[in-house]
């Protein structure tokens, strides 16, 4: 089914503390052995990260999983070969990566979150862990990916990017060399690119056809008494 559902993290009890170094228990002064907190693009900023308005470079955004997946590593590997790409890119570290665990290049930007939306919007190519939220947004914007499945459904949805021809999959303990030979192949192949948009136009007309509010009504519909 094309029509892949996308959940939302639970909304927080409390709200989560300001970013910045930390307090020192006995002084209040900054902690300065405390990581530096990356930064968080906005969504305009997100639009044209770091001058992208002037770069004719493809876009690339890095977006693994924002749960713990042992993805340090993937994500270094994952620098290291598009520092070697004619690319411009943008690493959402999420929230279970500490900010100094992994660092940039001259061409990609880490950022602790960025909305993927406006970024998808110019992106030439995902990578990602194959997740369904990310999976499904990348190819509603006809984006076409590398996946790199760490467990769980991943490898299901991966299979199918490969299915639909929108995509390649590598191992997540694939090399930084790998991992530049897959990207540039789909950046290169033009019918990624091809099948990946004729996927978001099925899901655009299939979004289209959807009666929302009758599907509400039928699940909200008691069930009718038996005679």
């Amino acid at each position: 089914d094309p029509s892949w559902a996308d959940g939302s993290a639970p909304a927080r009890s409390t709200p989560a503390p300001p970013p910045g170094p930390a307090a020192s228990p006995a002084s209040g002064a900054a902690d300065a052995s405390a990581p530096p907190t990356p930064p968080t693009l906005e969504p305009a900023a997100a639009a044209a990260p770091s001058g992208a308005a002037a770069d004719p470079r493809p876009l690339v955004l890095v977006a693994l999983s924002s749960t713990f997946q042992d993805q340090v590593d993937a994500l270094r590997r994952i620098v290291a070969a598009l520092a070697t790409l004619p690319v411009r890119a943008v690493v959402t570290l999420g929230r279970n990566v500490h900010p100094d665990e992994v660092s940039g290049a001259e061409n990609v930007e880490v950022v602790a979150s960025a909305p993927h939306g406006p970024i998808l919007e110019r992106a030439a190519l995902a990578i990602t862990h194959c997740g369904h939220g990310t999976t499904l947004k990348a190819l509603a914007a006809g984006v076409p990916l590398v996946c790199m499945p760490m467990g769980r459904d991943q490898n299901d949805n991966a299979a199918r990017v490969e299915h639909l021809g929108a995509g390649v999959k590598v191992a997540p303990s694939a090399s930084s060399a790998t991992i530049a030979r897959a990207a540039r192949r789909v950046l290169d192949e033009a019918r990624y690119r091809t099948a990946a948009t004729r996927f978001a136009a099925t899901l655009a007309t299939e979004a289209r056809a959807t009666d929302v509010v009758a599907e509400i009504e039928a699940v909200s519909d008691p069930m009718p008494v038996m005679a």
